[in-house]
């Protein structure tokens, strides 16, 4: 198991580089507005397929690691809404509507927004893919719905696809099953989605939708909300005193790739950006002069020149 886990964060951060790269430039070129339909429409297309390989790669890294949420109190109204708007342009596309039944009330539970958020994101992927095996005369409809069930905060997802067929129900969340053709998916979006809630102290669950199709429900403990956690707020440049040429940030990556689509992404923001390859390059630079924000990965930081050290004992406010 510790091999298996090894080996496939190796493989993830070999992939997340040149994904990362394809998915920031490809970001970086839909902004210009001198851009022709057609090629905007390409672009948006290799945004969104690099978007799923990463999504792929981390699917992969879940299963693998099997992880501790990082706690925080989370509105699954605006998981929804959120996600929504992560798959509207595809269900568009197929001539899918979603339609959302949200509380009137915050539906709020303890948990990483993220992976939540995941867990969603593969229920509506295979409702899209149940959907679109129907004729085209067929209903073509996702619910999402949220409610609050006692102790219980319960998310809810519904298609008007053909359903499970009863002899497969118990093997819906096994690893690697898969109803989908070949080369449409992994078998693990289920079986990672019922980890995730597990782990957040919850249950995943199948049954027929009343009207037929698939209906899969999400019930975590309810946050009551005198014990409502902040969530955390990762470190980014908001927060960052900012001078007349913008912030300066450092970015330390043995790959290429990274540095351009860093100082190109910073750049179009107005902000200065200096990428180096390894951590004994970043050193003196760190040494001599100030910057905002370092992004440093992490094997590459480690690699000589004492720079994590450096930074730990660098003064508050510097």
């Amino acid at each position: 198991m510790l091999f298996r886990s090894q080996l496939v964060s190796g493989v993830a951060h070999e992939l997340n580089n040149p994904l990362t790269s394809i998915a920031g430039l490809s970001e970086f070129l839909l902004e210009r507005k001198d851009l022709r339909a057609s090629d905007r429409e390409h672009l948006r297309v290799v945004h969104e397929q690099a978007a799923r390989a990463g999504l792929i790669v981390q699917n992969l890294l879940t299963f693998a690691r099997k992880e501790t949420p990082e706690a925080a109190g989370v509105d699954l109204n605006t998981v929804v809404e959120r996600t929504a708007l992560l798959v509207a342009y595809d269900l568009r596309l197929r001539g899918i509507d979603l339609d959302q039944k949200l509380s009137t009330e915050e539906i709020t539970v303890k948990g990483n927004r993220y992976e939540l958020q995941q867990v969603l994101l593969n229920l509506l992927t295979n409702a899209t893919h149940a959907i679109s095996r129907q004729h085209a005369d067929a209903p073509r409809r996702i619910t999402v719905e949220t409610l609050r069930d006692g102790a219980q905060a319960v998310l809810r997802v519904r298609d008007t696809g053909t359903g499970v067929p009863q002899q497969l129900v118990s093997k819906l969340f096994t690893p690697f099953f898969t109803t989908k053709d070949p080369g449409e998916g992994t078998g693990l979006g289920l079986s990672i989605s019922y980890g995730i809630v597990e782990s957040h102290g919850g249950k995943l669950s199948y049954a027929p939708g009343p009207g037929g199709g698939a209906e899969f429900t999400v019930s975590l403990p309810f946050l009551a909300p005198g014990e409502e956690e902040q969530a955390v707020q990762l470190p980014g440049l908001e927060g960052l005193p900012r001078g007349k040429a913008g912030r300066s940030i450092l970015v330390v990556d043995a790959d290429r790739a990274v540095h351009r689509t860093a100082v190109a992404l910073f750049g179009m923001a107005g902000h200065r950006g200096v990428s180096v390859l390894t951590g004994e390059e970043a050193l003196p630079l760190a040494q001599e002069g100030e910057y905002d924000l370092v992004l440093a990965d992490f094997r590459a930081a480690l690699n000589g020149g004492g720079l994590v050290a450096h930074l730990l004992a660098a003064p508050p406010g510097r």
